[in-house]
């Protein structure tokens, strides 16, 4: 089970596949919408407000591995 997104990849080479790779991009996609990602340099507009997250792993029987983000307040 892998603790950060570069374990994740190590894992997927170690095994010659790219199971997590397609959990994060999977979980990226579907929040995305949500979400504007701003160059450092760039102040948020008025009435944004930064948010940050982390990425829970998870592997269930009969069901590929996924991986979710949740915002930290």
């Amino acid at each position: 089970m892998p603790n950060n997104i570069k374990h994740a990849h190590a894992i997927n080479e170690k095994a010659g596949n790219s199971f997590w790779r397609d959990a994060i991009a999977k979980e990226m996609l579907n929040v995305g919408i949500a979400f504007e990602v701003l160059p450092t340099e760039r102040r948020a507009p008025v009435g944004w407000k930064k948010v940050t997250g982390h990425l829970v792993w998870d592997v269930k029987m009969n069901q590929p591995e996924s991986c979710q983000i949740l915002k930290t307040w």
